[in-house]
């Protein structure tokens, strides 16, 4: 029994740390249409909850060069560019 409650505590440690970590790792990109003064672009928005709320954004390109929001080469664009700049402004998470 002893060893069954050490693995459950391990388990709730390792779920409490994914939670927290799973943001960096396996990123959530959301595409969003904005207007510039040249014309309308997509955006990639990453949202962070660790280690404090946190938002970063990175610039995908002009709509005209996709297909629309879903496009297969604008989402793996998105996840790309995403995880460079995470790795770029967190680099100690990926050591």
């Amino acid at each position: 029994m002893d060893e069954v409650g050490q693995l459950q505590v391990m388990l709730e440690e390792f779920d409490d740390a994914y939670n927290k970590l799973k943001d960096f790792y396996n990123p959530k990109v959301v595409i969003k249409r904005i207007k510039y003064f040249k014309g309308d672009y997509y955006q990639g928005v990453i949202k962070f909850s660790y280690p404090e709320p946190r938002e970063l954004k990175v610039s995908l390109g002009k709509v005209s060069d996709f297909r629309g929001e879903n496009d297969k080469n604008l989402i793996a664009l998105a996840e790309k560019k995403g995880r460079e700049k995470i790795r770029k402004e967190f680099p100690l998470y990926f050591l």
